[in-house]
């Protein structure tokens, strides 16, 4: 918990506060209680055999509705449903709570309320809410931080423990814990600092179908779900048989391959059509937001050349957030000079020629 250090040191020293809202594990509240006020909001009764605290979970009962803290520490109860909250609340259409009901983009009633069985992300929410707005790990950055994210490569900053503590085999020192400050508070582009603009760590979740294709039909006609449930239990897959066509459009529809809408001859006539889609064949890729040309330049790179017949599900597309450390501070091994190269080589071919002189004698 070295990492409570973390802040600027006038909090520390000052009247610094630290919200524990679920005290499933109580060691983590014991060593701030070194160094903060702690404001002790839900107990559990193994942990440390700590009773007492309020009716309920923090997420139906906020002890605290007034307060603003300067460290919020929570192990939040993954996998956990809040439905028993979610009723004593009042239902979720009638939340009216300040914690999970906000103003957003010009919405005075922005809700982010989660679904009854994530409890965790609630809990991660309710946190937010108790932010001090102003300090640098507050709820509200800066106006030179906004719309960026720092990302801080430590882990070369700390000293070995003279005994290992389980898996911990290290810890910060006062001045790695200094210099990490110092680096964070600079802002600055350096070898272990990073800063990306939002969107550069996020991407666009695509869902990419391709036909289902079975031997012995009638590729010049639709058919029913039925009766394509019925094919897939009787016909067989096969790479050249053509494709099922489950809908033809009517005369005006314009083809968009890309988004399903395939352009054919039936009859002598041109239509417009869409294919079933084999779920076996059903995949997903990962589209960065800053792609150039978007999702339809990324497709047309990376997948139409090895299934031209793909195509993607607009109302699939949905946006997320990663952080690679791994890619982003990426450093390749230098090669070596030709010396050192020359060196191994000849090195190799020495053990070969030893190998071959046992083996054959």
């Amino acid at each position: 918990m070295r990492c409570i250090h973390l802040s600027p040191k006038p909090v520390l020293n000052g009247d610094g506060s630290v919200k524990h809202p679920g005290l499933d594990n109580h060691g983590m509240g014991t060593v701030f209680e070194e160094l903060v006020r702690h404001f002790n909001e839900e107990n559990n009764e193994a942990a440390d055999n700590l009773v007492g605290g309020p009716e309920h979970s923090t997420l139906a009962n906020d002890a605290f509705p007034s307060r603003e803290f300067d460290f919020m520490l929570s192990n939040p109860p993954y996998g956990k449903s809040w439905k028993s909250d979610l009723e004593r609340l009042g239902g979720k259409g009638d939340i009216k709570d300040p914690r999970f009901v906000i103003e957003h983009a010009a919405d005075p009633e922005y809700s982010l309320i989660t679904r009854s069985s994530d409890g965790q992300m609630l809990f991660l929410v309710n946190l937010l809410s108790k932010m001090k707005r102003s300090t640098p790990l507050g709820s509200r950055k800066p106006e030179h931080r906004k719309g960026r994210v720092q990302l801080i490569d430590a882990t070369l900053w700390c000293k070995p423990l003279r005994k290992n503590l389980g898996k911990k085999n290290c810890e910060l020192a006062d001045a790695d814990i200094q210099r990490i400050c110092d680096t964070f508070l600079a802002f600055e582009e350096t070898e272990q600092s990073k800063i990306f603009p939002n969107a550069a760590l996020g991407y666009w979740k695509v869902t990419v179908e391709r036909p289902l294709r079975l031997g012995g039909i009638d590729p010049d006609r639709a058919y029913t779900p039925k009766e394509i449930k019925a094919l897939k239990e009787t016909a067989e897959r096969a790479e050249d048989a053509p494709p099922v066509i489950k809908k033809i459009h009517k005369k005006g529809a314009v083809a968009d391959p890309l988004r399903g809408l395939f352009a054919a001859t039936i009859g002598g006539k041109p239509v417009v059509l869409e294919y079933e889609p084999d779920t076996d064949l059903r995949d997903t890729e990962q589209v960065p937001l800053l792609e150039d040309g978007g999702i339809v330049a990324f497709l047309r790179r990376e997948v139409l050349p090895h299934a031209p017949d793909a195509w993607y599900v607009p109302d699939s597309v949905k946006i997320g957030y990663e952080i690679s450390f791994t890619r982003d501070f990426y450093k390749p091994k230098p090669l070596g000079t030709l010396e050192e190269i020359r060196a191994d080589i000849l090195a190799l071919e020495r053990e070969t020629e030893g190998l071959l002189s046992e083996i054959v004698g």
